[in-house]
């Protein structure tokens, strides 16, 4: 829900309500890290050491995320 500010209005935020649901359409692998990496500015090399797991592991795994998501919002 976002308030415009000047008429005090509110109304619900579309675009945030369809990455909101574009986000819960991955993976829990894939929602886990990209929100690790973007929302808790973890480095890729944090998560790699929180998960156990290759740097090249992240951040593939994110870059998929991230092509999905792009094709979820664009449809």
């Amino acid at each position: 829900i976002v308030s415009d500010g000047v008429n005090g209005i509110i109304y619900p935020n579309d675009k945030f309500n369809d990455l909101y649901d574009a986000i819960n359409k991955l993976s829990n692998t894939q929602r886990r890290r990209l929100m690790l990496y973007y929302f808790e500015d973890l480095s890729l090399d944090e998560i790699a050491i929180c998960e156990g797991t290759s740097v090249q592991a992240i951040s593939k795994s994110i870059i998929s995320a991230e092509k999905k998501l792009k094709r979820l919002l664009q449809s």
